[in-house]
């Protein structure tokens, strides 16, 4: 297969070679392999990858939220140069193949002068080691993978360990993994899940900023709704303050998968996200 990525570095930044040689080296030479198009994904149960379907998930899933993501976290940067400081600490939760912090390598204006500290949080052992592949192949000087922890979202030894939240963090990202929870819930259960564990993170920072991104699809949860009655629902021990950018159902067309060719998805040439995201400045009341 050819792994050629055109435009690197290119006027519209689709592209750059950092996170080309991440992705290339996370798939290890087996693009063409074990890849059984759009079947592997049965709808039926949410479940935690391994194997090669976590290189299936690289080739089919990234394109599509690796956009969509770095999309809504430059909004979000945008809207709040105010609340971050030079160093922006991130908990990245179900971060997959690290694509949060890929999302932030893409970032073509570095205007901001942030550098971000992320925390990931996945259970997978095969996007784990997607995950020590990115930190060992980066080279962009203002992302890092701070820690990675190895925890199912929420379960009780996450919730109970005081050293998950001890290191403090601005920002907690939710990306394509709200699902992971909200099946089988009701909004406001979701809501307390989600409050508990802000509660903890707000004993060690003033204020957090929430982003969920997801997409439309409503396979385990209805995340366009949920999304649009989630301050209506609010949080127990939580205020909040403002909503930052609220992005919800809108679509952006990126030809040709970025411009980068070392992706084989069930897209032929080029793929259109629809996002559906909210931003929640939040402390305690």
């Amino acid at each position: 297969m050819d792994m050629s990525c055109k435009n690197i570095n290119g006027i519209y930044g689709f592209c750059n070679e950092n996170v080309h040689n991440i992705i290339e080296k996370m798939g290890q030479g087996r693009f063409s392999d074990h890849y059984r198009g759009d079947d592997f994904f049965d709808g039926s149960e949410y479940r935690i990858f391994e194997g090669q379907d976590c290189i299936q998930y690289l080739q089919e899933y990234v394109p599509l939220h690796l956009t969509q993501i770095e999309y809504v976290l430059n909004r979000v940067i945008d809207a709040s140069r105010e609340f971050f400081t030079d160093t922006i600490s991130i908990m990245d939760l179900g971060s997959g193949p690290a694509t949060v912090p890929l999302a932030f390598c893409r970032f073509f204006i570095f205007s901001y002068k942030h550098k971000f500290k992320i925390t990931t949080v996945e259970p997978s052992e095969g996007f784990n080691d997607m995950i020590n592949i990115f930190k060992a192949t980066n080279t962009n000087e203002f992302v890092q993978i701070v820690n990675n922890l190895k925890y199912k979202l929420f379960e009780d030894n996450f919730m109970n360990d005081e050293s998950v939240f001890r290191r403090g963090y601005n920002w907690i990202i939710m990306a394509n993994s709200i699902s992971a929870i909200g099946k089988g819930r009701t909004f406001k259960q979701v809501n307390d899940i989600l409050g508990k564990f802000i509660v903890n993170v707000l004993r060690y920072s003033e204020q957090v900023i929430l982003t969920i991104i997801e997409s439309s699809s409503q396979t385990y949860f209805k995340i366009p709704l949920y999304l649009s009655k989630i301050e209506k629902i609010g949080f127990n021990d939580l205020r909040i303050i403002k909503t930052v950018s609220p992005i919800n159902g809108f679509k952006i067309n990126v030809p040709e998968i970025m411009y980068c060719k070392f992706y084989k998805t069930k897209y032929s040439d080029h793929y259109s996200p629809y996002i559906n995201s909210k931003s929640l400045l939040l402390k305690l009341r």
